[in-house]
């Protein structure tokens, strides 16, 4: 079996697309693409978790869903927790690709930066799909 990628869309300073579900194989359901969060704020306190995610595979080898889009603009960005836009994958169908984060902050940022992720998901076929893209900007 072989098969091509999706190319790759939207934009990385202002990101407002969904991920790509993935396809259905031999009667088992594709993954459903992570959804769009878009956040305009004076303060964000991220203690738990901002998550956009694409969805698992319902198995054999139907694809995963694409990581969503997470777009956030504020003066300041604190916490310790998590914003995600990971491509869905445990092992089960094929990994589909992270999504896109976009992180603008006007005055100071504290949450880490490593806890910013949009990592590709892994797939029981193929290889790991590619990483998205994580944009931090102060303005």
């Amino acid at each position: 079996y072989s098969g091509s990628s999706n190319p790759v869309y939207g934009s990385l300073t202002n990101p407002l697309d969904l991920g790509s579900g993935g396809g259905d194989w031999g009667g088992y359901d594709g993954g459903d693409g992570g959804g769009l969060i878009f956040i305009r704020a004076d303060i964000i306190n991220v203690d738990g978790s901002i998550i956009s995610n694409g969805g698992d595979s319902a198995g054999s080898a139907a694809g995963d869903g694409s990581g969503g889009t997470v777009n956030i603009s504020a003066a300041h960005i604190t916490g310790t927790g998590a914003i995600t836009a990971n491509g869905g994958g445990s092992n089960n169908g094929v990994g589909a690709g992270g999504g896109r984060i976009a992180v603008i902050y006007s005055n100071a940022m504290t949450l880490p930066p490593a806890n910013i992720t949009s990592l590709g998901g892994n797939g029981y076929y193929g290889t790991g799909a590619q990483n998205g893209t994580v944009y931090l900007q102060q303005q």
